[in-house]
């Protein structure tokens, strides 16, 4: 995320911007959280929450509305190490089910330059499949949106994990387009419940 791609702009300075533009997007009574992942990066997990699911305009406890706390948390992202994307996968649909909302669209939009390069294991690709495949069967399926950018993600991969939760991946190669392609991910990719 660190490569420069569009004259001083990083591929992280992109996707910061983005994800900006895709929280101001949102009407103040949806629900959204913010995570980063890579590998062991909190506790041994791949992944670290740094703003939870919750309402926009519910009042945190730094007394910023979570729309703002999202916003701060996404300009403080910083590029690190390896990918754990399966282990992120796994964790996001689930804590995205543990707070399903029905008759809402219940999400997960994972934004990737790379492929699963875990030094410290995690789950197998299969292991996930096998996941992702229970979590269809439960009536409460939580999509996951996948977006490769740049020419090193995995997208054969990704497409993959999209598919087997019902809905699409997309991907941005020059990250340019990432904004487009990242509100297209959030707000109009078809999603499916059933098996």
């Amino acid at each position: 995320m660190a490569e420069v791609v569009s004259g001083t702009k990083t591929r992280m300075d992109l996707a910061k911007a983005a994800a900006i533009t895709a929280v101001r997007q949102f009407d103040g009574k949806s629900s959204v959280g913010l995570w980063v992942f890579s590998s062991a990066l909190d506790a041994g997990n791949d992944y670290k929450s740094l703003v939870p699911v919750g309402t926009l305009s519910d009042t945190m406890p730094d007394g910023n509305t979570r729309r703002q706390d999202l916003i701060d948390a996404i300009t403080q992202i910083q590029p690190s190490g390896d990918t754990g994307l399966y282990d992120t996968v796994a964790a996001a649909q689930q804590d995205v089910m543990g707070h399903y909302e029905q008759f809402a669209t219940n999400l997960v939009v994972l934004l990737t330059d790379g492929m699963n390069d875990d030094p410290t294991g995690g789950i197998s690709l299969a292991e996930l499949e096998t996941k992702l495949a229970a979590a269809r069967t439960t009536g409460k399926n939580v999509p996951v949106v996948t977006i490769g950018f740049g020419a090193d993600a995995d997208v054969a991969t990704l497409a993959q994990i999209s598919h087997d939760t019902g809905t699409i991946s997309l991907s941005s190669q020059d990250g340019v387009d990432v904004d487009q392609v990242l509100l297209a991910g959030i707000f109009g990719a078809p999603t499916t419940t059933g098996p």
